[in-house]
Parts: structure tokens; C-alpha cells; sequence
């Protein structure tokens, strides 16, 4: 009948203990409740005929008066869930400037002027250019023609120039190469990024925001998230009760056609859904209230002591690790695991390794230059008398 990260858990413990075990659903699908007079439940599973119940149950002081917990297996909490709804009117004109701060697109262009005053500059006193020392040719590389390549690399776009011939040039365009390809491709990630931001609209901030009272949230029926509730806010415990579920499954189907605004439940399993929403529309608005499950048994159950060593030894060997890797890791959402994040427009301090690497290629140019003067006025000569036979 079950899957999942605890009967995983489960049926290793039972293999490692030589024991079997039955899995059923309770018929109430609930965590246990109290019987009226004040007596418990026999356990979570809320029937005397389970031993053991391993499911998404989170360890309170109530449930422990009436049956007994291993150590923690899963560390998890509260979260809100909610749709993420379009609204284009909520794009602004220059959305397109975004993915970069006001300093950074400063920067990339003094760097492009700058740069193309550097290859001009270097073609007209290199020895070996197209306009050495102003001496005329059918077609100059001027700062005109630097210009045109610098804006023609940054953008990825082909265009048609006559190429420098000095070597400081030859060197210097590629290297502006290398910066054009780096910030093309940041800002194409970081324009996807903060455009999926920009289309969604946040119902709220946090589990206090007062807004939640004015949206429709819903929970499930004897949760933790209930008890949470009860415990901090008694105005949101009560508005909860209008809109509680009867289990998740059927909460996350009313978020998705509008029914709920918002969904409170355990984070792991608020996070699966999530994960394996189709089209990634769902969002973790905020995380509240840290608790963790553990597997809940009757009051002296001989194993408990054997279920709580092999937990902990689970933990110790990494398996635990492998478990919610299995299940969260490869999901089809699961790179965006907690939407509290948002991308935020690099700046200058984002890529200054980038501006420094054009600085060095810019004084890698002087020193090629240099060079290119050195070569033309005392080996060039030597060379120029050699036989015309010789490899020169």
C-alpha cells in the first residue's frame, strides 16, 4: 500500500532486526487523536491493533503520554505552500536592465570603450598594424573598427571587418572574447532567474504576516501545523478551521485550481510535492517552527531499544543521507528547493575578477607591443640579409 522515505526506513530496520512487519493506512489517514474522557489513542495509527507507526508524525508532549518514540529520524518543520500566480502587468518596462546593477553595466561599457581605444591605439603604433605611423593603405583599422568589433563580441554577433594584423591586438580581442562570453552568459542565467521572480506574486512573507488572515489557507485535521497554530496564533488556528483538509493530497489539489491560497504542512512533505509538481509552480513561502518524526510504538514495546540503536547507526554510516537522496535529490523541481531565495542584479564586486583579467590582457598588449618594436628594429634586419634560401 506505502512508499517513501519511512518504509524505506522501515523495511531495512526489519530486515537488520530478523522481524516482519504488515504496513497499513489508518482508516481516519490522520496522526491520532484523543478519545474523549481523556484517555489517548493507543498510538498515532489511532487503532490498539498497531504496534508501531512509521509515517510523518512529529514528536509532541501530548502524543508522548500515550506511546513511546525512537530517536529522531528525520529532522523537519512547518512551511507554507502556495501557487505561484502570473501577473505581466507587474513587469516593468526596463526589466530587461535587471540581471546586471547600475555599476556593472557602467563598468562593461567604459571597459568596452576603453578596450577598443586600446586596439586602436596599438594597430596605429605597432609596427607590424594595418596604419603603422600613419602611413596610408586601402583599408585602416581605426578606433571606428575597434568599436565595431568590441560591440560585435559582447552581443555574439558577426560582423564584417578588415583584421588588425599586430600581434597586441590579436591578443587583446581574445581576451575581450573570453569577457564578452562571461557576462553574455550571466546575464542570460540571471534574466531567467529574475524574471521568474518578477511573474510570481507573493500572498505573503512569513506564518505571522497578517495577510494570512485574509487569504484562504488551509491545513490538515489534527497536524502539527494545527497544534502549532493553536499553541502561537489563536485568530489563525480558528481561521484554519475553515479551510482544513482531510489530507494533503487533496490540500495541494486545492491550491493548484485556486480553492486555497495557501497550504501549511510538514516541510519534507510540502517539499516532495513540490518537488514533483508539474511545471514547478509551487513555492515554499516561508519555513516555521523546527520539529522531527520518529517512529511512534505502544507504551513498552521490546524493540524500542533495538529500533533507537539502529536509527542512530543509520545516521552514523550515511544511510540516512542516502534515504533523502533517493527521494528529494532527483526530483524534477528539486533544484529550487527553497524559494526564500531570490536572485538578486550582480554588481562590480559580483565579476571583478573579470575586469581585472581585461586589465592584464590590456597590459599583456603593451608588453607585446614592446616587443613587436624590438623584433622590428634589431631582428628584423638580421633577418631581412639572410639568404632567400635559408627557412626565414
Amino acid at each position: 500500500c506505502c512508499y517513501g522515505y519511512s518504509i524505506d526506513l522501515m523495511e531495512n530496520v526489519a530486515s537488520d532486526l530478523d522481524v516482519k512487519f504488515q504496513v497499513y493506512v489508518v482508516a481516519d489517514g490522520q496522526c491520532g487523536s484523543a478519545k474523549r474522557g481523556g484517555q489517548q489513542a493507543a498510538g498515532p495509527a489511532g487503532t490498539a491493533a498497531a504496534a508501531a507507526a512509521a509515517a510523518a508524525a512529529s514528536v509532541t508532549s501530548a502524543r508522548s503520554e500515550a506511546i513511546d518514540f525512537s530517536i529522531p529520524y528525520f529532522y523537519s518543520g512547518l512551511s507554507i505552500l502556495q501557487a505561484s500566480k502570473i501577473n505581466n502587468d507587474d513587469v516593468p518596462l526596463l526589466a530587461f536592465l535587471k540581471p546586471f546593477r547600475p555599476d556593472l553595466w557602467i563598468g562593461i561599457f567604459i571597459s568596452l570603450n576603453l578596450t577598443a581605444l586600446a586596439v586602436a591605439i596599438y594597430e596605429w603604433l605597432s609596427p607590424f598594424g594595418l596604419n603603422p605611423w600613419g602611413r596610408q593603405r586601402t583599408k585602416n583599422f581605426s578606433l571606428a573598427s575597434a568599436l565595431w568589433v568590441m560591440w560585435g563580441l559582447l552581443f555574439s554577433h558577426l560582423v564584417a571587418f578588415k583584421a588588425p594584423k599586430s600581434w597586441p591586438n590579436k591578443f587583446l580581442i581574445n581576451v575581450w572574447g573570453g569577457f564578452s562570453v562571461i557576462f553574455l552568459a550571466s546575464y542570460t542565467a540571471n534574466i531567467a532567474a529574475l524574471f521568474a521572480g518578477v511573474f510570481s506574486e507573493t500572498a505573503v512573507t512569513n506564518f505571522h504576516d497578517p495577510r494570512l488572515l485574509s487569504q484562504k489557507v488551509g491545513t490538515t485535521r489534527s497536524s502539527a501545523a494545527q497544534h502549532y497554530a493553536q499553541k502561537t496564533n489563536r485568530g489563525l488556528a480558528e481561521h484554519l478551521e475553515r479551510f482544513t483538509v482531510p489530507d494533503l493530497e487533496e490540500g495541494i489539489a486545492r491550491l493548484r485550481d485556486g480553492r486555497l491560497d495557501l497550504l501549511i504542512g510538514d516541510t519534507p512533505i510540502l517539499d516532495y510535492y513540490r518537488a514533483n509538481d508539474p511545471g514547478c509552480t509551487l513555492r515554499t513561502v516561508d519555513v516555521i517552527e523546527e520539529d522531527n518524526y520518529a517512529v511512534g510504538m505502544t507504551k513498552g514495546l521490546r524493540l524500542q531499544t533495538s529500533i533507537s540503536s539502529l536509527i542512530s547507526s543509520y545516521s552514523t554510516s550515511g544511510y540516512m543521507d542516502e534515504l533523502r537522496s533517493k527521494w528529494y535529490s532527483s526530483l524534477p523541481c528539486s533544484r529550487s528547493a527553497n524559494d526564500a531565495y531570490r536572485p538578486q542584479p550582480l554588481g562590480v564586486s559580483a565579476v571583478a575578477g573579470v575586469f581585472i583579467l581585461l586589465g592584464f590582457g590590456i597590459l599583456g598588449g603593451c608588453i607585446i607591443l614592446v616587443l613587436e618594436h624590438l623584433v622590428y628594429k634589431f631582428a628584423l634586419p638580421v633577418l631581412r640579409r639572410q639568404h632567400k634560401g635559408t627557412i626565414w
